[in-house]
């Protein structure tokens, strides 16, 4: 059995971003997190997730799949790859979900920083997240 052929893509190749995007909102549709965070439109939710991480990193190197889209890894080699406006990208997600789970939410994103911050000073070199996986 041959090995399928792997792709490199970002959102400078639209296109294909897009077809990709499509798989990950499926493969994410039934992820317990997302489901938390919008029980009610969990597929809104994630697709608004994934796409506006795809376009903060127009330029990522790390975002591999197979030709078929059916395995597709979003990696982010950290802090490099961090992109301009993570803070703000992240905040939004309050505005996503429901009232009651604001406070959640924001303790999340600050020990989501706090944990980046401080894997980037211990690692000095840089690190890869594996931000989404799907198949």
């Amino acid at each position: 059995m041959s090995r399928p052929a792997v792709t490199h893509f970002n959102w400078r190749n639209k296109a294909l971003a897009k077809a990709y995007t499509n798989q990950l909102v499926t493969a994410f549709e039934d992820d317990p997190v997302d489901a938390w965070f919008s029980p009610k439109a969990t597929h809104a939710y994630v697709k608004h997730e994934v796409k506006g991480y795809l376009k903060a990193l127009p330029d990522a190197q790390h975002f591999v799949a197979t030709e078929d889209g059916a395995c597709i890894a979003l990696w982010q080699l950290l802090p490099q790859e961090s992109p301009k406006n993570e803070f703000w990208a992240g905040w939004q997600r309050i505005f996503q979900v429901p009232f009651c789970l604001w406070k959640a939410t924001v303790d999340m994103e600050f020990m989501y920083e706090e944990r980046h911050e401080r894997l980037a000073d211990e690692l000095q070199g840089g690190h890869y997240y594996l931000s989404y996986i799907g198949e």
